[in-house]
C-alpha cells in the first residue's frame, strides 16, 4: 500500500498582495501526476486544505476538481481533516458527494465521537483522522491564568486522543497484522514554526508528543510548514507544498511517502515539491546593487522561464526613494515579466527577529495579513480584559473572515 502525507496547501492564499490561481493549479497538477506515477493508494492531507474560513470561488472549485480527479487517477482513498484555518461546517457541506469519490473529511471531534475519525482502509491500514481539536476540548477550570488555560487545553486534547488510542488498540487486536496512522493539526513541542504558522488560540495548543499514545505507528502532523521528524522519525510534519511566507521562500518543501516497515513501523520517503515560483529576499543599499540584482534576475529568468520570479526587497539606503528604485527595476525587467517587486524602507526596529543569527529574516508589516492582526489585537486584549468565551473568541474571528472576504474583489474567470 502507498501513502503520500501533505498538509497545509492553503488554498487561496495570497502572497506579498499577489493571487496565486496558477501557480496552485500548477501545484495540483503536479500532484495529480504522482498520484498516477506513484501509485497512490492512500492521501492523507493534515489540515488546513483552505486559508481562511470563508475560500474564494475559486479555490473551491481547484479543491473539489482535484479530488474529482484523484479518484480517476486511482487514488483508492482520501483523508482530509481540518486544520485551525478551516471552517467546520464549510468542509462539511460536500460530506455525501465526497464519500462517493472515496473521499472521508473529518471536521470536528470530541472524546464521545472518537469513532467518527476511524478510517479503515482494507485490512491493513486504519487511519485515525483527528482535525484540529478547537478550545471548547479544555477541561474545565476556574483560574483565567495562561497557564491554567494551557494545562485545561492540552488535558482536552489528550482525552481525545486517548479514547481515539483505544479505539485504535481494539481494531489492532482483530487485525494484527495492520497498521495505525494518527492525522493530526496540532503543534508539538520540539517542532520549528515560520513566520505564517498562526495558531487559532495563541500559545496554548502545543502539545507534547507523549500526548500520542505508542499504538500509532506513524503520526502524520501538519500546522509547521517546514518538512520535520519528532520521536526517532515516527512523528512527522510534512510541511506546506508551498512557501507560505516570505521567510519560507528558501525551504525545500516536501511531501512524505511513509511505508510499512519490517519493524512493525514506518519508513519514510521524502518526495520534493518542484519550485513553482522563486522567491528572491534581498537587502539593497545602493543603485548598484540594483543593478546588480536586476542582472541576477534576468540570467535566472533565462535559464528557468518556467518558474516565475519574486522580488521581496528591502531598501536600506537613502539616495533614492522606494518609488525611484522600484521604476528603476520594473524599466530593467520589463521584458522578463517578473510579477511581483515588493520594496520596503528597513524599519530602524524590526518587527520580529529570528534568534540574532546573520541568516535570519526580519518580518515587517508586509508579512502581516489582517486575520493575523486581528488575532493578535485579540490575544492583547484578552490579557487585559479577561478571556472571551471558546465559542465568543470563535464567532468573533469568523465574523472578522467573514468582513475580510467581502472587502475581498471577486475574481472573475477568464
Amino acid at each position: 500500500m502507498r501513502i503520500l502525507h501533505t498538509s497545509d496547501w492553503h488554498l487561496g492564499k495570497m502572497l506579498l498582495d499577489t493571487r496565486r490561481t496558477e501557480e496552485y493549479e500548477k501545484f495540483l497538477a503536479w500532484l495529480l501526476g504522482v498520484i498516477k506515477e506513484k501509485g497512490i493508494d492512500v492521501l492523507l492531507v493534515s489540515g488546513d486544505i483552505f486559508d481562511t474560513t470563508t475560500p474564494s470561488a475559486t479555490a473551491k472549485k481547484q479543491y473539489c476538481d482535484f479530488l474529482s480527479q484523484a479518484s480517476e487517477a486511482g487514488c483508492r482513498q482520501v483523508v482530509i481533516t481540518a486544520g485551525n484555518h478551516d471552517s467546520m461546517a464549510q468542509l462539511e457541506v460536500e460530506q455525501s458527494l465526497l464519500r462517493r469519490m472515496n473521499v472521508r473529511v473529518v471536521s470536528s471531534l470530541t472524546r464521545e465521537r472518537a469513532a467518527e475519525c476511524l478510517v479503515p482502509v482494507g485490512d491493513e491500514l486504519l487511519v485515525c483522522a483527528v482535525p484540529f481539536l478547537r478550545p471548547e476540548v479544555a477541561r474545565a477550570v476556574s483560574a483565567d491564568d495562561e497557564a491554567a488555560r494551557q494545562t485545561a487545553y492540552t488535558d482536552g486534547v489528550a482525552d481525545v486522543l486517548a479514547e481515539v488510542a483505544r479505539l485504535a488498540e481494539e481494531w489492532k487486536q482483530s487485525h494484527p497484522a495492520g497498521r495505525v496512522i494518527c492525522m493530526a493539526h496540532q503543534a508539538v513541542v520540539g517542532a520549528a514554526p515560520t513566520s505564517s504558522t498562526r495558531s487559532l488560540i495563541g500559545t496554548l495548543d502545543v502539545l507534547p508528543a507523549a500526548a500520542f499514545p505508542a499504538v500509532f505507528d506513524y503520526v502524520a502532523l501538519g500546522h509547521i510548514h517546514k518538512c520535520y521528524a519528532l520521536q526517532a522519525g515516527r512523528m512527522h510534519y510534512s510541511g506546506s507544498p508551498l512557501p507560505m511566507a516570505t521567510d519560507e521562500g528558501d525551504i525545500e518543501h516536501c511531501m512524505l511517502m511513509p511505508e510499512p516497515a519490517a519493524d512493525g513501523g514506518f519508513s519514510v520517503e521524502t518526495l520534493t515539491v518542484p519550485a513553482f515560483t522563486k522567491m528572491v529576499n534581498r537587502r539593497i543599499a545602493t543603485r548598484e546593487e540594483a543593478d546588480a540584482l536586476a542582472r541576477e534576475c534576468r540570467r535566472r529568468v533565462a535559464e528557468h522561464p518556467e518558474v516565475p520570479l519574486w522580488l521581496n526587497l528591502e531598501y536600506t539606503g537613502a539616495d533614492l526613494t522606494q518609488a525611484e528604485l522600484r521604476a528603476c527595476l520594473r524599466e530593467q525587467l520589463e521584458e522578463t515579466a517578473v510579477p511581483v517587486i515588493v520594496v520596503r524602507k528597513a524599519a530602524k526596529t524590526p518587527l520580529f527577529s529570528g534568534g540574532g543569527s546573520e541568516h535570519a529574516v526580519t518580518e515587517t508589516l508586509a508579512d502581516y495579513s489582517p486575520e493575523r492582526v486581528f488575532k493578535m489585537r485579540l490575544n492583547q486584549y484578552e490579557e487585559q480584559n479577561g478571556a472571551f468565551s471558546p465559542e465568543k473568541r470563535e464567532l468573533l474571528i469568523k465574523m472578522f473572515e467573514e468582513v475580510c472576504h467581502l472587502a475581498t474583489p471577486v475574481e472573475h474567470e477568464n
